[in-house]
């Protein structure tokens, strides 16, 4: 039973380490990441500090439920950027991350519930806090040098009007095409 309950703390784990420590490295976080993630980290730290301080009630349990929520929302905040500066593996791990966040939250809260292992959720709250340290250390202090992927990097052209002008590209006298290719015959041997 203790193996059910610690499989989607691993698996998170597992999937946090490798889009920390290799997609983040890899593409480099701007500023609304470098703050946006440990406010991420602070939520879910919040939910498992009403486990570790909080006897299991009827009362404490809503309180839980809603920090539940809210740090369920919060966390996909980032996605409508996300979509724009990861790459599709990184945002399926993303999106499996999304998968796993109430999981776990819900397997905390059997384990508060029985109040039997607590030193899972006590060593769990302990890493997430670490976790956070580093988040804003390295992230804000130490990382300054590394490259910051700009929003709109992954923008795409469209090239449509192309395919639409066919061979009108290169005879068209009534079309705005035309007015480029007069200007190009002027810049270009000036460029060369």
């Amino acid at each position: 039973m203790k193996l059910l309950l610690l499989a989607p703390m691993i698996i998170q784990g597992l999937f946090m380490f490798v889009d920390e420590f290799y997609y983040h490295h890899k593409r480099g976080l701007p500023r609304w990441e470098r703050m946006g993630h440990p406010a991420d980290t602070i939520s879910v730290l919040i939910c498992f500090l009403i486990l570790c301080l909080l006897p299991y009630s009827e009362t404490n349990l809503y309180y839980y439920i809603a920090a539940c929520a809210f740090s369920c929302v919060l966390i996909t905040k980032d996605e409508f950027v996300h979509s724009q500066v990861c790459d599709k593996n990184e945002q399926w791990l993303h999106s499996m991350l999304f998968v796993l966040h109430p999981i776990v939250l819900f397997t905390a809260g059997i384990i508060w519930k029985s109040e039997q292992d607590m030193q899972l959720l006590y060593v769990q709250t302990a890493i997430i806090s670490v976790f956070l340290f580093y988040q804003i250390i390295y992230w804000n202090l130490l990382a300054t040098n590394l490259p910051e992927v700009p929003v709109n990097s992954k923008v795409e052209i469209n090239n449509q009007i192309y395919n639409e002008l066919g061979e009108r590209w290169y005879t068209a006298q009534d079309d705005p095409v035309a007015l480029l290719r007069a200007e190009s015959r002027t810049i270009v041997p000036w460029v060369q």
